[in-house]
């Protein structure tokens, strides 16, 4: 059993992008950039930060800049995801929307 603990723990971390990039090929490629975008972290909850400080693993500017990090990430990825909707969006020739 620990044998196959050890391995799942090696190559674990490379057969799973190596699943996520055979499946990334089989896209068209509009649907791509919406894939890619579409991708959530994991989420942590705001206790966690508080508790790290309160540990002394983290100082708190390094939660806020985390946070601050974490909101412009966010704000471009609505924007990218925005023009990506509408670039996936087919258009008849005389500029409505099909869908």
């Amino acid at each position: 059993m620990t044998g196959l603990i050890i391995v799942t723990v090696q190559y674990l971390p490379f057969l799973i992008p190596l699943v996520a990039a055979l499946a990334w090929l089989t896209l068209p490629p509009c649907r791509e950039t919406m894939v890619a975008l579409g991708l959530r972290p994991a989420r942590g909850r705001p206790l966690v930060g508080i508790a790290r400080v309160a540990a002394h693993v983290h100082h708190l500017q390094d939660i806020v800049a985390g946070l601050l990090l974490a909101a412009a990430a966010v704000g471009v990825t609505k924007a990218v995801w925005h023009w990506a909707a509408r670039a996936c969006t087919p258009v008849t020739p005389d500029g409505a929307a099909r869908g």
